[in-house]
């Protein structure tokens, strides 16, 4: 009952859904799933054609913009993964922005007093106008009872439930494109939708956020050159972040830069300073450095804002990325191929040899070229192109990984097109590899694999006696799939269908037909037989013709 209720409330969405999809040149996507949708059926082969001109990047990022928040998030996430898209949906999808209003000033003392919070009591001062409104909050400057500057993170009252409607039908729409769609089976479709369901859902809870910026505060505590704003615990709920204010100049405004006498070099080098700590001693690090979120403070600090989006590595995986670099550079195409289906997430099938060759290609541009003169982020960005092409899903890290070291590498740029991020990266660099290939660190995986290779040959006797035991028993059993087969299915289906009713439609004319001159059959207790039969004929032969023609398959 719920569920249904659940559904109901989702119907007036579904329209809009589709019809948002539809104008946009996207009723391929109706179609593909329409077929079966107990609700999308009647949206099927609807197509308007004032959009064909655009591009399809260009009409998916109009899409989103029209069908509000939830999908403009989605979009700004795609964008992260280039391991998913190409490079002209990514161009596309990062041009996606929060065109909200702010919500009045009434709504956001209701969300404070909801959760708990006197705004008259807590605060001593509290700016009507927000400084900033995204899809999901707006940022309020306060000032607390004791004096102390803060900014005031309020969440949009009803986005929660909002957003909980689109992604179930979002996720709905995968489901049915998973069951009768091969493509949506094979690429795991569903899969990718509750990944970046995920990722949006913990912008939603702003403790989390919290969280996250109490942990790079403590990773920079003993770095003066980066700054992290604190969090008043005290006043943070899920819906509320209230955290220490820190001014700054935004670091796009080279003018104020210029302008307050910052020097421009020392920016730089605790920029990248700060990013390769997050990479290579962190760890953890953070996944939306646009300008907006990084600004400079006096002695030229890095200022980091914003911490909704994070991406997390450990040492391991780390270490498979340099190893893959390092391939490259070495001209190791075997090492390289292999080290690419070890990082990818899924165990989709792909052609060895062909992976093999545009490895290679992409190996002949760093052969020879020192570690410490690779430009990483350039790197990372050019293996996930090679992961798209050979359909490797590569985890959601490396690409928020790749995407921030270029992000940085164009800040750097901005500031001085004269300096190269690769040149101020070499110690860095350096020194990631002396410790990747350190005596402490070779002799831990070492202490690994020979643990590893004990754990199997402990577990070796065991699977053997199991699987001799189920041979004799007979048990053994081998699960194959065929592919696209539910897609045949259903078109058998289909056409036994139109069959059935063909030969109903027949058997009605020619029963009529031998009766049509026997006087004492016209009427049977006055009931018009023969009219009645030929009028269904005609009703079932008119359905057959409407469904062959909606198919388009004639």
């Amino acid at each position: 009952m719920n569920a249904s209720l659940s559904y109901l409330k989702r119907l007036p969405r579904y329209r809009e859904v589709a019809n948002v999809l539809v104008k946009n040149g996207f009723g391929f996507v109706i179609n593909s799933v329409g077929n079966r949708h107990p609700w999308l059926r009647r949206h099927r082969h609807r197509q308007e054609l004032e959009t064909i001109g655009d591009s399809l990047p260009k009409r998916l990022r109009r899409a989103c913009e029209e069908l509000g928040p939830t999908f403009v998030k989605l979009g700004q996430l795609l964008s992260t993964r280039a391991d998913l898209l190409s490079p002209e949906y990514i161009s596309e999808l990062e041009k996606l922005q929060d065109n909200v209003l702010p919500i009045p000033f009434e709504q956001v003392e209701a969300v404070l007093a909801q959760d708990g919070l006197d705004s008259s009591l807590i605060f001593s001062a509290f700016e009507q106008v927000p400084i900033a409104a995204g899809s999901i909050g707006q940022v309020h400057q306060a000032t607390l009872s004791n004096g102390a500057q803060v900014v005031v993170k309020v969440k949009r009252p009803g986005i929660d439930r909002q957003m909980a409607i689109d992604l179930a039908i979002i996720l709905d729409l995968a489901n049915y494109a998973e069951k009768y769609q091969g493509w949506a089976k094979h690429d795991r479709v569903s899969e990718l939708v509750e990944e970046l369901a995920a990722a949006l859902c913990n912008e939603l809870d702003f403790r989390k956020e919290a969280r996250n910026a109490e942990r790079f505060k403590q990773n920079f505590v003993s770095n003066p050159n980066v700054i992290i704003p604190g969090v008043f615990w005290q006043y943070s709920t899920e819906n509320v972040l209230v955290m220490e204010y820190v001014p700054g100049i935004k670091i796009s405004d080279i003018a104020a830069i210029q302008a307050g006498g910052y020097e421009v070099g020392r920016i730089v080098n605790h920029l990248v300073e700060c990013l390769f700590q997050q990479i290579y001693l962190d760890g953890l690090f953070h996944a939306d450095p646009h300008p907006g979120n990084i600004a400079i403070a006096e002695g030229e600090a890095i200022i980091l804002y914003d911490f909704g989006q994070v991406g997390f590595v450990d040492q391991l995986t780390r270490d498979k990325y340099i190893d893959l670099v390092i391939g490259m550079m070495r001209y190791d195409t075997e090492g390289v191929t292999r080290a690419l289906l070890n990082i990818a997430i899924d165990d989709h099938p792909v052609r060895l040899n062909d992976l093999r060759r545009d490895v290679g290609r992409l190996a002949q541009k760093y052969y020879g070229v020192p570690f410490s003169g690779i430009n990483v982020g350039e790197a990372l960005r050019e293996i996930l192109e090679l992961s798209v092409k050979h359909q490797l899903r590569m985890p959601p890290e490396l690409t928020l990984m790749a995407k921030m070291l270029l992000t940085m590498e164009s800040l750097v740029t901005t500031l001085d097109p004269g300096i190269s991020l690769v040149d101020i990266a070499q110690p860095y660099g350096k020194k990631a590899l002396k410790e990747r290939y350190s005596a402490k660190r070779m002799g831990h995986e070492v202490r690994s694999a020979m643990l590893e290779l004990a754990d199997i040959a402990r577990a070796l006797p065991r699977n053997v006696n199991n699987l001799a035991q189920r041979l004799e028993e007979g048990e053994l059993r081998i699960k194959m799939e065929y592919s696209n087969i539910r897609d045949m299915l259903v078109r058998i289906d289909i056409i036994s269908n139109r069959i059935c009713l063909a030969i109903v439609m027949s058997s009605i004319l020619i029963g009529c037909s031998l009766i049509v001159n026997q006087a004492e059959t016209y009427f049977l207790r006055h009931f018009p037989l023969v009219e009645v039969g030929f009028v269904l004929a005609v009703l079932i032969g008119l359905y057959l013709a409407y469904s062959i023609i909606r198919s388009g398959r004639y």
